[in-house]
């Protein structure tokens, strides 16, 4: 699995929940999926694929 889809799995587990959360207003569940949302985020700060060519290489 590549890290953008697992980013966008990771993503739709965290916002659903937080619609089962609202829903069963339980706040355990809320800071899990505000968890999971936060670690969904700062793996879009991770690089993923092959770095560029530099100047050099081209």
């Amino acid at each position: 699995m590549t890290l953008i889809r697992f980013r966008f799995v990771l993503s739709l587990i965290g916002l659903t929940m937080a619609l089962v959360a609202v829903l069963a207003a339980d706040r355990r569940i809320t800071w899990v999926a505000i968890a999971v949302l936060v670690v969904a985020i700062g793996l879009r700060f991770v690089p993923g694929g092959k770095i560029p060519p530099g100047p050099s290489q081209q």
